[in-house]
């Protein structure tokens, strides 16, 4: 006669939270969006990027942080960002 004995731990693995961030685009009001970026500064003193007129498209790239951080606290104000936890394994 054989007697076993085994003995078996198991460790539950820790659960990591991702924080997903999203906008819902689809419920912007295209109209109004267009109209306030009609009035910003981008659009009505363009001099703010510090791109000349005849400029050779590298220098494009010198005007890009500022676009983007305008675009983005406009979107902020139409669409702000939110945040949903997803538990992953």
């Amino acid at each position: 006669m054989v007697i076993t004995n085994i003995k078996v731990s198991l460790q539950k693995q820790s659960v990591s939270a991702k924080v997903i961030s999203y906008r819902k685009y689809k419920s912007i009001d295209k109209e109004a969006f267009l109209a306030d970026l009609r009035v910003s500064s981008l659009v009505l003193d363009p001099k703010i990027l510090n791109i000349p007129s005849e400029f050779p498209s590298s220098t494009l790239s010198q005007g890009k942080p500022l676009v983007e951080e305008s675009c983005m606290s406009m979107m902020d104000i139409f669409e702000p960002l939110q945040r949903r936890t997803s538990d992953s394994c």
